[in-house]
């Protein structure tokens, strides 16, 4: 399921005067950092160059909201939802059902067993430990009735989760007994689990996968030509999760768009936005906005040799920088 790509980025949602007049705002706005608590205060309030940076900002700013507006359709993945974000209205739907998430927590529970001993692993373990070993072997007990008897797993699925469960609640019988666990038995205990857990991942990518393609379908044939063709996505993802991310993996496939968003050019991976660690959808679509200016700035400013993901900064710096050599602060060396 691919689409095509747009052929202009910033002119298919600005009017040319507007494009002609806001050029020399384009590139910096989504660069340049936030002011922050305890940085120094301007020398003056007579300094000049505050207020002329602010006017800057505003204007960026001003224009990034002309652009969005412009701007549809646009889908917002944000944790277990997506929105479409169409002609002034918002739809919702699930990006991972139930499946998905029984089928991972069940994979959890020897990762939460590895993170609860390993620190006190070859040791008695404190009384704190015991305590949560103890909470904690409760709540898996209580998993284990509802994975015998409900949830939407397969038979083969319920079988695997009850394997997880039962040599996890040996486990965590057998510590508890001697009061501590040696490193050896604790990554003992995690490697023989590993064939189901990876097992329950797979199963719940798939799960996931089917999630979004039923509601891609859903609205993909809601959505005319012309807007599939016009179709943005930012995907809202953690730092961990960041490398290949199962829901931009998905709609890089959808969208016929590199993975990798240092190739191709850069109105075709601005239709694709992976906005790392953003709090919220206003911040997604601000950094959608971002992307949509700055496409058209790149080649203004810095020629068409300079990717959108690079930072304006790097060839400078290493032109400095790579002079110098090596530091070694171990032997408390400056910089040179």
């Amino acid at each position: 399921m691919q689409m095509n790509k747009p052929r202009n980025g910033l002119r298919a949602v600005l009017p040319r005067a507007l494009r002609e007049g806001a050029r020399a705002l384009l590139l910096w706005g989504a660069l340049l950092p936030s002011a922050t608590a305890g940085e120094p205060s301007p020398p003056s309030s007579q300094d000049p160059f505050p207020p002329l940076n602010l006017a800057f900002r505003e204007a960026y700013a001003d224009l990034r909201a002309d652009v969005l507006a412009r701007t549809t359709p646009v889908i917002i993945y944000s944790g277990d939802s997506l929105a479409l974000l169409r002609d002034g209205q918002r739809t919702t739907a699930v990006a991972a059902g139930q499946l998905y998430h029984d089928l991972k927590t069940v994979a959890h529970i020897p990762l939460a067993l590895y993170a609860l001993l390993l620190p006190e692993a070859d040791h008695d373990l404190g009384v704190a430990t015991r305590s949560r070993l103890l909470e904690y072997r409760a709540l898996v007990l209580r998993a284990r009735d509802s994975s015998a008897s409900g949830r939407l797993f397969s038979e083969v699925q319920r079988q695997r989760q009850l394997r997880l469960i039962d040599r996890s609640q040996a486990f965590m019988q057998q510590v508890s007994t001697a009061g501590r666990v040696s490193t050896a038995q604790l990554r003992g205990f995690a490697h023989r689990q590993s064939e189901d857990v990876v097992a329950n991942t797979d199963e719940a990518a798939r799960s996931q996968i089917d999630t979004l393609d039923a509601a891609m379908s859903a609205w993909l044939q809601d959505l005319s030509p012309e807007e599939r063709a016009a179709l943005r996505v930012v995907v809202r993802v953690t730092h961990m999760a960041r490398t290949g991310n199962i829901v931009h993996q998905y709609f890089a496939s959808v969208l016929g768009v590199p993975l990798d968003d240092r190739l191709g050019d850069d109105e075709v991976c601005a239709r694709l936005v992976r906005a790392e660690s953003v709090a919220d959808e206003h911040e997604a679509l601000n950094l959608l906005g971002s992307h949509l200016i700055d496409v058209d700035a790149i080649g203004l400013f810095f020629g068409d040799d300079l990717p959108l993901h690079r930072d304006i900064l790097a060839d400078p710096a290493t032109r400095i920088l790579e002079p110098r050599g090596s530091a070694s602060v171990e032997r408390g060396e400056p910089p040179q």
